[in-house]
């Protein structure tokens, strides 16, 4: 669908669901577009369930921490890091777990980790860039 029908489609789609709630099974590759509609995810990785949450758990569990690449290098020790981007100087870890303020400096940002991003970290191939 276009990005115009899929709107009509997720606008009919909560109408429905508050007229009558029910169970819903949406399969997606349009992660972001759905993430305030869902309350419960399942994600799964080769055939098996790796994530059986509601959103709104799983969102709080996780988190993001930019800043220069050795400053989130030091940080990250320990910690349960999903994955990274990096771009130049700069470095994005994506971690599971509570944030550490005392590590923080006053260079690094936190920021809520997004479902879509995620998504992408849980179930991206060993060795996958």
């Amino acid at each position: 669908m276009d990005a115009n029908h899929r709107e009509m489609f997720y606008k009919l789609l909560l109408e429905t669901y508050m007229e009558k709630q029910q169970t819903i099974v949406i399969a997606t590759h349009l992660i972001e577009e759905i993430a305030n509609l869902i309350e419960e995810i399942i994600i799964l990785k080769n055939g098996k369930v790796i994530v059986n949450q509601p959103i709104e758990d799983i969102l709080a569990a996780g988190y993001s921490v930019s800043g220069l690449a050795k400053d989130i290098d030091t940080y990250c020790e320990g910690k349960h890091v999903l994955g990274y981007d990096v771009l130049g100087g700069l470095k994005i870890a994506y971690i599971m777990g509570e944030v550490d303020k005392t590590s923080l400096k006053d260079t690094m940002e936190i920021n809520p980790l997004n479902l879509q991003k995620l998504f992408v970290e849980l179930t991206k191939k060993e060795g996958e860039i």
